[in-house]
């Protein structure tokens, strides 16, 4: 209690976030493990998420290593 009143505060900037300019120029990706396999037998999934127009692609997989063959 007594550090949390003694913390500066950090002000937020309130410009919006730099976006690409253009589709595919910068693509985030995330690997992902599911406890409850899918009806499929997939126990990860990876997300494929643009910068640009943040549309978003989730597939499936039954193994990491099946990420490398997804594109």
């Amino acid at each position: 209690d007594y550090l949390v009143g003694k913390q500066n505060m950090v002000a937020f900037h309130s410009r919006p976030p730099m976006r690409r300019d253009r589709a595919l120029e910068l693509v985030h990706t995330d690997v992902c493990y599911v406890d409850a396999p899918s009806h499929h037998g997939g126990q990860y999934f990876v997300t494929f998420i643009d910068d640009f127009n943040r549309k978003m692609w989730t597939f499936m997989l039954k193994s990491k290593d099946q990420v490398l063959s997804v594109f």
